[in-house]
């Protein structure tokens, strides 16, 4: 019998698209597309995605049962992540800030280059 669990190896965030993917036999491409447009649409897509993250075994766990060790190794996860996804957004809203706004110099560049006598 086939059982669900979350890719180790083709993982995004979790591995919770690529595991269904495997399991549905389908791109995992076109699962990560339907949990976007859930979550964009309705909202659900992250509350599923967050609910099977918890209750899916990761591929090649010794035991799939739902018990403390693992709701505490899946914490441990979400928050590793979670940590992650702040340090990534923290890093580029600081590389944003240090970068000179040069467009706008751009376009006084282009309106100097039509119009000289200005």
């Amino acid at each position: 019998m086939k059982k669900l669990y979350r890719s180790r190896n083709n993982k995004m965030i979790a591995g919770v698209c690529a595991g269904l993917a495997v399991y549905f036999n389908i791109d995992p491409t076109i699962v990560r597309l339907a949990f976007v447009l859930l979550a964009l649409f309705q909202g659900f897509g992250v509350l599923a995605y967050l609910i099977l993250w918890i209750i899916v075994p990761l591929e090649g766990a010794a035991d799939a049962n739902l018990d403390r060790a693992h709701f505490t190794r899946v914490g441990a996860e979400m928050k590793e992540k979670a940590e992650t996804v702040v340090h990534e957004i923290k890093k580029t809203v600081e590389e944003m800030k240090s970068k000179p706004d040069t467009p706008k110099e751009n376009k006084e560049d282009e309106q100097n280059e039509k119009d000289p006598q200005s």
